[in-house]
């Protein structure tokens, strides 16, 4: 997949392409980030970007914490 970015170290996604990455609803992706779950930068009123080096760090640990449940 092909986001709105510079390069791979400053590729960054919209909301979206995070919701096809995670494979959840946008509305999912919108109230984690209203919830300050997921990191996230609004660039506008209504635009929003994950950069994916915060979306995969965060990523991973939701699986460390799920992990840890288990």
């Amino acid at each position: 997949m092909q986001a709105a970015g510079t390069g791979a170290d400053g590729e960054v996604l919209t909301i979206r392409e995070t919701a096809a990455v995670l494979k959840v609803c946008t509305a999912t992706v919108q109230r984690w980030i209203r919830d300050g779950k997921l990191p996230a930068a609004r660039i506008t009123h209504q635009t929003i970007r994950i950069r994916r080096a915060d979306l995969e760090a965060w990523y991973a640990e939701q699986l460390a914490a799920a992990q840890g449940r288990a």
